[in-house]
């Protein structure tokens, strides 16, 4: 007895051709019996659809043709319509072409260049993208804008009288100039002119090229190079301060300021530059003491976003260092001697005179004393500490000053009592070592 199929409910839904072609062969290549597609087949197959298309095609074009030949024409077109054969077949050749009717009979041959027209919403949007300006004149040129000032929801813009700039005065004093030399000097190179090529300036040639030059022209050349210095060291210093993990070459560029040897500028750039990196090391150290990674952990495999902040704190600890020793040493107003930590990084010896040294030593201890009160808690502590408590009984009143002044200053900021601790120890040792021969203070 035949069991009857149950009919499918005709709402159901039907799996169409293509999805069962897939199925049967899906089921195909599981048992290994589908035979790969001819690729002959494939090619014929492809070449008969190409020339399908193209026999569409053609009786599209004859179409048309035959429809524009019965097309009516008037009386009046009757003597225009009479065309000769010649014509007749030169218009086949053409078939559907049409672009004898776009093309410009007052051509030359000669390549055109495309011009877009200008339209009013062009004007506009050129005249957008302009800087805006403020009604020039003699009064407003002689203002300078400042940072605005918001007060009730408004912008206040403030305006001050602008000082006269470097550059008007050094036009001046080389007019000036030009005006007592001899014509002969007429055709020397102004100081303003003169720079440097490359970062390794030629002492020799730039000795001999001052020796040419008159009090005012040197005092002019001076100003002007200690001008590109400090716009240098101002704009390293914004770029670690704005991102002090990707700048550390920049770091290593301004700590390398330190060591500046340009003629007649460079203690005044050492000066810039040691109280730059003060006020950046301020902003940028970070709470906690930082840790250099072992041998092992070093060997073994990290992220890559850790390996780089290992080298980032490597980097830094560095710089750190050699800034810390470099101020040690310059607030005892010793000379750099060679073959130590800091001629290895690019910091030489000025041979400066006593006076000089001493002003620089005493702006270098209070750099010192400034990163040990802002920062005690941070690396290398126990080596500040060690090089200010000897300068607390220094014979200069002005040194013994200025550090007495920042342990007291490290004292009340000390919740913890460790920092005192390890101070009034080294106080101890000082005291030891001078036979309590100290000062009251």
């Amino acid at each position: 007895m035949k069991v009857k199929k149950p009919k499918t409910k005709s709402g159901a839904h039907k799996a169409s051709l293509a999805k069962l072609a897939n199925k049967r062969t899906n089921r195909l290549a599981k048992q290994g019996k589908l035979h790969k597609v001819d690729k002959k087949k494939k090619k014929r197959r492809l070449l008969q659809e190409s020339a399908n298309k193209k026999q569409v095609l053609q009786l599209q074009q004859q179409k048309q043709l035959e429809d524009i030949s019965n097309y009516p024409v008037n009386d009046e077109e009757e003597d225009d319509a009479n065309l000769s054969d010649h014509d007749v077949q030169y218009f086949k050749k053409l078939n559907n072409a049409h672009s004898f009717l776009r093309a410009d009979l007052n051509n030359d041959g000669k390549p055109r260049s495309k011009k877009r027209k200008r339209t009013d919403e062009d004007e506009e949007e050129s005249y957008e993208q302009l800087p805006r300006q403020f009604q020039t004149d003699q009064k407003s040129q002689q203002m300078k804008m400042m940072l605005p000032i918001i007060a009730k929801g408004k912008v206040i813009k403030k305006m001050v009288e602008a000082e006269a700039t470097d550059d008007k005065e050094e036009a001046q004093v080389n007019a000036e100039v030009s005006a007592e030399e001899k014509p002969e000097e007429e055709n020397k190179m102004s100081a303003s002119e003169w720079t440097p090529h490359g970062d390794v300036v030629d002492i020799e040639k730039e000795k001999a090229y001052l020796a040419t030059l008159s009090a005012v022209e040197v005092f002019a050349y001076r100003e002007n190079k200690l001008l590109e210095k400090k716009q240098k060291i101002a704009t390293l210093s914004h770029a670690v301060l704005e991102d002090p993990q990707n700048s550390m070459k920049k770091l290593k560029e301004l700590r390398l300021m330190l060591g500046e040897t340009a003629l007649g500028v460079s203690l005044s750039v050492r000066k810039y530059a040691m109280i730059s990196l003060m006020e950046v090391f301020k902003d940028i150290v970070p709470g906690y003491r930082l840790r250099i990674p072992t041998e092992k952990e070093k060997s073994q495999r990290v992220k890559k976003e850790t390996k780089s902040l290992w080298d980032y704190e490597a980097s830094f600890l560095l710089n750190y260092k050699i800034y810390l020793e470099f101020l040690e040493t310059m607030a005892k107003v010793k000379p750099v001697l060679e073959k130590t930590f800091l001629t290895k990084h690019g910091i030489t010896d000025l041979n400066l005179p006593r006076t000089s040294m001493v002003e620089f030593g005493k702006l270098a201890l209070k750099c010192l004393c400034e990163m040990l009160v802002n920062h005690p808690h941070f690396n290398y502590r126990s080596v500040i500490i060690s090089a200010v408590v000897p300068f607390m009984n220094h014979k200069n009143s002005e040194f013994s000053e200025i550090a007495c002044d920042a342990v007291k200053r490290v004292f009340k900021a000390d919740k913890t009592g460790d920092i005192i601790l390890e101070i009034v120890r080294d106080i101890g040792r000082m005291a030891k070592k001078r036979k309590f021969d100290v000062r009251r203070e």
